[in-house]
């Protein structure tokens, strides 16, 4: 898988059912093939426990346009964990 970028550029703390992640954590996409995986990632490092999802090219492109919440808190929300702020 290919590096694409931080989701939204941004990291804060987060917590995953109940348990607390870390300070820098994000969603971070990668290319694979005509996919793009998204994975929640703590200090660089795979949150293994949090289920990664893979979409579309299309689907990521329409997820990442601006809406009212903040992309980089979207981006972790959709992987499941609850961001501290």
């Amino acid at each position: 898988m290919k590096f694409i970028e931080i989701v939204g550029n941004k990291s804060t703390s987060a917590t995953f059912k109940g348990r607390k992640i870390g300070h820098n954590v994000n969603a971070v996409a990668y290319e694979d093939g005509d996919n793009i995986v998204i994975r929640l990632e703590s200090n660089g490092a795979w949150v293994k426990y949090a289920s990664q999802k893979v979409v579309t090219k299309e689907q990521y492109n329409e997820f990442c346009k601006q809406q009212d919440r903040p992309l980089f808190v979207r981006g972790i929300e959709a992987m499941g964990a609850e961001v501290m702020l």
